[in-house]
């Protein structure tokens, strides 16, 4: 028991001795009370300490009968926890995930939290001294835990893993999702081209269906949430830019041009200039509808 728990276990019992010598005296003034009753102020001492010793034993018989029998006796009502403690978890689970933690609570607090951001946040506080205190720290404790012998079975373990995991369809997988930032946008121009020039936007979608422009947006993004207006396929702008910017960086650090990534960037910063923030990103469109001068919007509804 830490010295906060023993303080609390030694003032229980010199509560517990107040309120009985309390309640005692009200008895007592009570009793002392009681032959000057027909005097105006025997009255009122009689009354003060009456309802002491009444509101004493009620708090005492009410606060005692939640959790057990009062003086041992079965009195039905008594020892009400011990009883339904069971039944009164169940309730209050219940009304915390009915009432409050409730699922779409939930999904909007989780969807607020910005990893990346805060990630950025510790980034930009991180100074290279820091940095590299925390490498030579590392690398001290490095030295002088892991034995030559360890160091050799680390290696081989790590080469198995790489031959059991090559790391070439990573890297592949890393770069389709790069590419596939800027690929709604230009689809979205490619039909907007084509609805310029008089061409259906369903029938333009149904053409890049059957060509090399095949893709997750003109599969399922057009269909389902372009064509029809919908624009609620559950990405928001802001967070479709905040990957740009990602990716931007990290192609810059990596000294590799990526053109079609930053003229993606450029129409979201206008989206987001135009307080289109938690619009969802298929909305792009209406910047397109705009500056093409057109609609995509298919008479059907559907593609």
């Amino acid at each position: 028991m830490d010295g906060r728990g023993a303080s609390e276990s030694r003032r229980r019992p010199r509560q517990r001795r107040l309120a009985l010598l309390v309640l005692l005296t009200a008895v007592a003034l009570a009793a002392a009370a009681y032959p000057l009753r027909t005097r105006w102020w025997g009255g009122l001492v009689l009354a003060v300490a009456e309802a002491g010793i009444v509101g004493g034993l009620a708090d005492w018989f009410a606060v005692t009968a939640l959790f057990r029998h009062p003086l041992g006796l079965p009195i039905p009502h008594t020892a009400i926890i011990p009883a339904n403690w069971e039944l009164m978890a169940q309730r209050v689970g219940s009304m915390v995930g009915d009432r409050v933690l409730t699922k779409d609570y939930v999904t909007q607090e989780i969807s607020r939290f910005d990893v990346a951001e805060l990630l950025a946040r510790g980034a930009e506080r991180l100074k290279a001294a820091d940095l590299e205190a925390v490498v030579r720290a590392v690398g001290r404790w490095v030295a002088e835990q892991v034995t030559p012998t360890a160091t050799g079975d680390a290696a081989l373990w790590l080469t198995r893993l790489a031959r059991a995991n090559p790391i070439a369809p990573l890297l592949a997988t890393g770069i389709e999702l790069a590419r596939k930032q800027g690929w709604d946008q230009r689809l979205i121009e490619a039909v907007a081209v084509a609805a310029r020039a008089g061409v259906d936007p369903t029938r333009a979608v149904e053409i890049l269906q059957a060509s090399s422009g095949r893709s997750n947006a003109s599969d399922n993004k057009f269909p389902r949430f372009i064509l029809n207006g919908a624009f609620d396929a559950g990405f928001a702008i802001r967070l479709m830019m905040k990957d740009l910017d990602g990716y931007g960086r990290l192609a810059q650090e990596a000294g590799v041009p990526s053109p079609v990534a930053r003229a993606a960037a450029e129409v979201y910063r206008v989206a987001m200039a135009r307080g289109m923030a938690e619009q969802d990103h298929t909305a792009i469109a209406r910047i397109i509808e705009e500056w093409a001068g057109v609609s995509l919007r298919s008479p059907g509804g559907k593609a």
